[in-house]
C-alpha cells in the first residue's frame, strides 16, 4: 500500500528527475489539503479517491498525490498517481496491494511550477475516465 508521502521521498523511488523538470523544495511546501471522496453511484458504493495536494505560499498546487481504492475486505489501492522528482507517475497494483511491476507509466514532465495545477486537472480526468479499467487491471483482467 503507496503511503501518502512526501515530495521528495516517495515510498520505492521514481528515479532521477529528467532534465529541465521543476520540483518544489521542502521549504515551498506550506500547507497540505486532504480530501476522502467517496462515490456513491449505484453499484460504486465502496469506490473512493484520495487526494492530497501540498500547497504553496500563495496556495498553489505545487505537489499532488491521487488514490483510487475499492473495498474488497478492506479498502485496497488500485492506482495511485503522483508527482516526484519532476515528474507526474501513474502507478497499478493488484488485489494482495503489491504494485505491478513494470508498468509505472511517467504521465508527463513538470517543468515549472505552473504545470502541477494543469497536470492535476488532467491526471484527475484522466483517473475519472479510466475508472472501470483500472478496476479490470486490478482484478487481473
Amino acid at each position: 500500500m503507496p503511503c501518502l508521502c512526501s515530495v521528495s521521498d516517495v515510498e520505492g523511488g521514481c528515479g532521477d528527475a529528467p532534465d529541465n523538470s521543476w520540483s518544489p523544495s521542502d521549504s515551498e511546501l506550506v500547507d497540505t489539503y486532504h480530501v476522502l471522496h467517496k462515490l456513491g453511484n449505484i453499484g460504486m458504493e465502496g469506490e473512493r479517491l484520495k487526494i492530497d495536494l501540498w500547497l504553496d505560499q500563495e496556495e498553489r498546487i505545487v505537489a499532488f498525490s491521487i488514490i483510487q481504492e475499492t473495498h474488497h475486505g478492506g479498502f485496497k489501492t488500485v492506482v495511485w498517481a503522483h508527482t516526484a522528482n519532476g515528474t507526474a507517475h501513474l502507478r497499478w497494483y493488484n488485489q494482495s496491494a503489491n504494485e505491478i511491476a513494470g508498468i509505472t507509466e511517467v504521465l508527463e514532465t513538470i517543468r515549472r511550477r505552473d504545470d502541477v495545477n494543469d497536470c492535476f486537472e488532467r491526471v484527475s480526468e484522466q483517473m475519472h475516465k479510466n475508472w472501470e479499467s483500472n478496476k479490470l487491471r486490478w482484478n487481473g483482467g
